[in-house]
């Protein structure tokens, strides 16, 4: 188990209530972002994709999509959030896909992730 400080209001209101929380993990998966039942997201740092598919290893017992966005957070044509392919199970290799358009597509280029998810925990996603 490890401890870490949350608060349930946005990070850039100043509010100053914080709680102490605790989480536990699996083997091999040391830290990960956890959503309950109330959906969750977050943005990566901007990357450059140098494979042709986006692999995450995430445990997704409800539900989880993704979006792929430009360097500055803006939404790719084909990648909306409701154009991703569902993504659900226990998986190291789950592979993210959008229903008309392929990652391949935006290799090599400046682009960031932007997951929604509900009832799962994320751990890692490799480019």
């Amino acid at each position: 188990m490890t401890l870490y400080t949350a608060t349930p209001k946005p990070h850039n209101t100043r509010v100053f209530e914080t709680s102490i929380m605790g989480a536990t993990f699996a083997v091999n998966r040391f830290v990960g972002l956890a959503a309950g039942s109330t959906p969750g997201g977050f943005m990566t740092e901007p990357f450059f994709p140098s494979q042709a598919d986006i692999v995450l290893d995430a445990n997704v017992r409800g539900w989880l999509r993704a979006e792929l966005c430009d360097g500055f957070g803006g939404k790719l044509p084909g990648f909306h959030l409701m154009d991703s392919v569902p993504v659900r199970g226990d998986s190291g290799s789950h592979v993210l896909r959008w229903k008309s358009a392929a990652a391949a597509d935006h290799r090599f280029e400046c682009v960031r992730l932007r997951f929604e998810f509900a009832d799962a925990e994320v751990y890692s996603v490799a480019f």
